[in-house]
């Protein structure tokens, strides 16, 4: 691929082009690039002005250095591409309620605002790299992150229709997020918390912090999901409040799926004291049309704000510093692992998708693990040997 001179004087005369531009110099001489695509020789006019051309040229490799084509593209603004991938992403990859949500409602509060009119195919990276900064100002590394990701996905599904020659968010780069799980609390510091929750409360954080499931996996829980025999609880199903709108349901309302991955589906087990408090809980509680064990009033299940507030209630009334709701199962996780509970069950107690991710989160709660390998790793280079290396060189 390269710049050429075309010239229809100079092509009456039997020469087609010249591949330097030296050769001609009237002024119907334009300049064009000639490339191959699929075995066929093609030709793009450019203009007369060699710079602009030569600027044109660059731009051109560097689109497809990202993957891009040579073939034109169809005008479309950010906002109708988005609105097809999100109808698209709907009826082909079967997702859950909570997912079309969140796509829903980072498109609307953050990315059509700062985007949404824009032509697809003139988005560039420095674009992409404003709206980072702009984010970042107001939210969470993570979170910057996911909207950058919503906005890359969206423009490769552009370039697979043809609205645009290339993706250009990935030439951004992610901010650095940490990979610590979060904030948890010691087992003393959850019995106080304990003390001071309230029923039914009291037993909902309880069996979060038990049995380190999601909030919408203890929330969805039902009586026969619980093995008392055994002593094991059976997480089946996840639930979500799915609010109003077009990506939503009809009313608010609560919608039963299956939990976050197939992995999710999993028995967890059940201790002597989550056992007596369920028991107490069923004594103390009426039935429920759906069989949920943590039910409302209106036997519906409980939301996940509500939960919120009672934890911050619980957590201001006990002195203890701010959590999450989330942060329960962190918990649970960290004092597993803290006590030396293998990786891997661990990973599918928590119902991870694969044991690099419990690792990745969870890496620095293994002191004990570090210690062990310590003393495995002397024992297998005894310090007699170590006179037959060189000495390393002092730090300073």
């Amino acid at each position: 691929m390269g710049l050429i001179r075309r010239c229809s004087v100079c092509r009456k005369n039997g020469n087609r082009y010249s591949g330097q531009g030296l050769e001609c110099k009237h002024k119907e001489a334009v300049w064009a690039i000639k490339f191959l695509v699929g075995g066929k020789q093609i030709f793009r006019t450019l203009g007369q002005n060699k710079r602009e051309a030569e600027r044109h040229l660059i731009r051109i490799k560097s689109e497809l250095s990202l993957g891009g084509s040579f073939h034109e593209t169809k005008n479309i603004l950010f906002k109708e591409l988005a609105e097809k991938w999100l109808k698209n992403h709907e009826q082909s990859a079967d997702p859950k309620p909570g997912t079309i949500w969140a796509y829903h409602s980072r498109l609307t509060h953050h990315i059509l605002p700062l985007l949404g009119k824009k032509v697809v195919n003139q988005i560039t990276a420095y674009d992409i790299e404003k709206i980072k900064q702009t984010l970042r100002e107001k939210m969470s590394a993570r979170s910057t992150n996911s909207v950058l990701i919503t906005i890359g996905t969206i423009l490769k599904f552009g370039w697979t229709l043809g609205f645009c020659k290339s993706n250009p968010a990935q030439l951004v780069k992610k901010l650095g997020v940490s990979s610590n799980a979060g904030t948890t609390i010691s087992t003393e510091e959850a019995a106080v918390l304990l003390k001071y929750a309230q029923e039914p409360y009291r037993t909902i954080f309880f069996a979060m912090l038990c049995t380190g499931a999601r909030v919408g996996e203890i929330t969805a829980l039902q009586w026969k999901d619980v093995d008392f025999k055994n002593d094991l609880i059976s997480i089946e199903r996840n639930v979500f409040h799915a609010p109003k709108g077009k990506y939503g349901m009809g009313d608010k309302s609560w919608v039963f799926g299956t939990p976050k991955s197939k992995e999710s589906h999993r028995k967890v087990f059940l201790i002597p004291a989550l056992k007596a408090a369920l028991l107490r809980h069923s004594e103390q509680s009426q039935g429920n049309p759906l069989g949920l064990i943590f039910f409302t009033k209106g036997g519906k299940p409980y939301d996940r704000s509500t939960l919120r507030v009672k934890l911050n209630a619980a957590l201001e009334a006990a002195h203890l510093k701010h959590i999450r709701l989330h942060d329960l199962r962190h918990s649970n996780a960290t004092w597993l692992l803290a006590h030396g509970v293998n990786l891997a069950y661990v990973s599918k107690h928590l119902g991870h998708s694969g044991v690099a991710i419990t690792g990745d989160t969870y890496h620095h709660i293994l002191p004990k693990e570090h210690e062990r390998g310590m003393k495995l790793l002397g024992g297998v280079f005894p310090i007699w040997d170590t006179p037959q290396l060189p000495l390393l060189p002092k730090t300073e």
